[in-house]
């Protein structure tokens, strides 16, 4: 009797382990889906540059227009689109089935919204330090020196209070520990202010030897920027990545170098310079 108890007990253990791991799986199919669905993009987004490893379009609004205008689809069109059309890897015959959850043959645009809004706070809470911050920014602004620009330094002061810093989180879909990534940025420094220089060291070094190179041609970052438009811009008012990666090489710099100083300078993203870009590029002058 006891030796039979044991058998039901360990059997009912085993069960609830298969049904622990058949969850999991189930989980990581669903996560799988929307990070397939809804791709996090990396590096910088020039239109001239070729786009990094992995970049891949939003396939959501393709996938969100198969539902038919009562919010139901067919597992024929769910199989058309995952596995036929866009080759999702994973299992798809599963997939319908955990989002079609009655077993009714169809799923509803209802299940799918409240399937991706768990995946995004999911999502939202791995978001928790610097590094992740910087994923969410380049996500949204492509690259970091035109998040700089855009989210913490709007007023080109050249500086980023912690008030800004935070309310500027909030707004890109940051939602990690805000204190200790402000702390990570200023080295444990938590009552002064932040530059470029703590966010992107690397584009912050890049525009400085820019500046001394127009500096010293030109004796000032504006001389040197209106001049370099006049001979290599169109009329003088903006240039494009490619006269400007022809500029960075006679200044010594590489054609990645130059790329990335243009996404610093490109802050609305319109594949080109203009000419107001003097007064961004005058924080970095050493003669003024």
């Amino acid at each position: 009797s006891n030796h039979s108890f044991g058998n039901e007990v360990e059997n009912m253990q085993h069960v609830a382990s298969l049904q622990a791991a058949a969850r999991y799986d189930d989980e990581r199919l669903i996560c799988s889906f929307f990070e397939w669905l809804l791709p996090r993009s990396s590096g910088d987004r020039l239109a001239n540059a070729p786009m990094p490893p992995g970049y891949q379009r939003c396939r959501f609004e393709d996938f969100w227009r198969l539902f038919h205008s009562d919010g139901t689809m067919d597992w024929h069109d769910f199989e058309g689109f995952v596995r036929w059309e866009s080759r999702f890897s994973g299992n798809a015959r599963r997939l319908f089935e955990i989002l079609d959850g009655t077993g009714s043959g169809h799923i509803t645009a209802r299940t799918v919204l409240q399937a991706r809004r768990e995946f995004e706070r999911s999502t939202d809470v791995r978001h928790c330090n610097f590094d992740d911050l910087k994923k969410v920014l380049l996500s949204v602004h492509g690259n970091l020196g035109r998040a700089w620009r855009k989210s913490f330094d709007v007023e080109c002061t050249g500086r980023c209070s912690h008030a800004v810093f935070v309310k500027a989180c909030r707004a890109v879909g940051f939602h990690g520990d805000l204190k200790s990534t402000w702390a990570e940025l200023t080295d444990g420094e938590v009552h002064r202010t932040i530059g470029l220089k703590d966010l992107d060291p690397v584009a912050d070094e890049l525009l400085y030897r820019f500046v001394q190179a127009l500096e010293k041609w030109h004796g000032s970052a504006r001389d040197g920027w209106f001049s370099i438009l006049r001979a290599h811009g169109s009329g003088g008012k903006s240039i494009r990545l490619p006269e400007f990666q022809v500029v960075g090489r006679s200044a010594g710099f590489s054609e990645r170098e130059s790329q990335r100083l243009f996404g610093c300078l490109d802050v609305d993203q319109n594949r080109k310079v203009n000419l107001d870009e003097w007064l961004f590029l005058s924080l970095w002058e050493t003669n003024s």
